[in-house]
């Protein structure tokens, strides 16, 4: 898998981002402080899609690094307003919260929160996006013995829904803060 991860890098025109693969890792993903992309290498050797289908480990495996190698190659300064964004509008939902729970929150403050948490769910989503739907374009140009077409759609089919999944869970979340900032006095 690393060399697979190196050669998807290479192909991208990305030769510093490093590769870690590890057997305990729960996921999969990619750092932009550390510019490394974890691999975990636990995945079943069959998985079923939400249709019932099975597909093979490989073309799910090769999806998902397409995936992350595609994060690494996107803007960095994207990556960091992400960061940003994400972490003032928890700190900024917490002070609102305190605040509110103490006194009653300046309208200045609900604003900046609620503003923080809007922004950081259309940087998400423009990151996220970008990546599902270039992973599978990336993944058919990898295809190797043992992986099909059908393959790579039924994996796409598969992560695609669990990404948008994890995605609208975020997206949960930040509504949680953003009806809380509403709610305190």
């Amino acid at each position: 898998m690393e060399n697979l991860t190196k050669e998807i890098l290479s192909y991208l025109k990305n030769e510093h981002t490093k590769v870690q693969l590890k057997e305990d890792f729960k996921g999969n993903y990619y750092s932009y402080l550390v510019d490394t992309i974890y691999i975990s290498q636990n995945l079943e050797d069959k998985m079923t899609s939400p249709k019932n289908k099975e597909f093979n480990k490989k073309a799910a495996q090769l999806i998902v690094i397409c995936h992350e190698c595609i994060h690494s190659v996107q803007s960095r300064y994207m990556h960091i307003l992400n960061m940003i964004l994400s972490n003032l509008s928890i700190i900024l939902t917490t002070l609102c919260a305190f605040w509110g729970i103490l006194w009653t929150s300046p309208l200045w403050i609900k604003t900046l929160t609620i503003i923080t948490l809007i922004l950081s769910i259309i940087i998400r989503l423009i990151l996220e996006t970008q990546a599902v739907k270039g992973s599978t374009k990336l993944a058919l140009k990898f295809i190797s013995n043992g992986i099909t077409d059908k393959d790579i759609q039924d994996g796409v089919d598969f992560i695609e829904q669990y990404k948008y999944i994890e995605f609208f869970r975020m997206i949960i979340d930040k509504i949680v803060c953003l009806i809380l900032v509403l709610v305190i006095k």
